[in-house]
């Protein structure tokens, strides 16, 4: 309740996620979709190893079904916010993965403070504890989930996370982006 530098609708909470989920060491990167689909949506293509930028949340869908059909599975989705934040979190409890003093981000984050107004290739910063890079900054990452206002208090479990009216809210994204500034805290 007390933890600085959150929006009013962020103050951590415990969820129960009750099913393994996967999720990438880093952001898709343009080469990782040159290999499954094709053509590549990103609007600044510049190179196999940046991540893909400018993509709707249908076409973050269409990779991860051909991802599924390239190994023969249907295990890969997208993460729901709860699966995200814990990722994130990597089973830290300061307002940041790695710790609280916001004068270390650059070190973790690109974002408006040390990004020159562009995103980065995947994994130039340090990772968090469970070593998954580019969790805060860079470019922002599509979650399962519509966005869903007071979600946090109905979030109980992952089996359990509230569905909004896709109408009135869009899907939800996590992370930050490169031109984003970093709440003081």
């Amino acid at each position: 309740e007390t933890e600085r530098g959150r929006q009013w609708n962020e103050t951590q909470h415990r969820v129960v996620i009750s099913k393994d989920f996967y999720l990438g060491e880093a952001e898709v990167t343009q080469g990782q979709w040159n290999q499954l689909v094709s053509p590549n949506p990103s609007s600044f293509k510049l190179g196999d190893t940046y991540p893909v930028d400018s993509i709707s949340w249908n076409e973050a869908m269409q990779f991860i079904s051909f991802l599924n059909k390239e190994e023969g599975t249907n295990r890969y989705r997208l993460p729901t916010e709860a699966e995200w934040e814990y990722a994130c979190r990597a089973g830290t409890q300061t307002a940041y993965y790695f710790g609280n003093d916001p004068a270390l981000l650059s070190k973790h984050a690109w974002y408006a403070k040390n990004s020159e107004d562009k995103f980065h290739k995947v994994g130039l910063k340090l990772p968090n504890p469970w070593g998954l890079y580019d969790m805060l900054g860079n470019l922002m990452e599509w979650t399962l989930n519509h966005y869903t206002p007071n979600a946090y208090v109905n979030y109980k479990s992952i089996d359990s996370v509230p569905v909004a009216n896709p109408k009135k809210y869009p899907k939800s994204v996590r992370g930050g982006g490169f031109s984003e500034t970093a709440i003081e805290l």
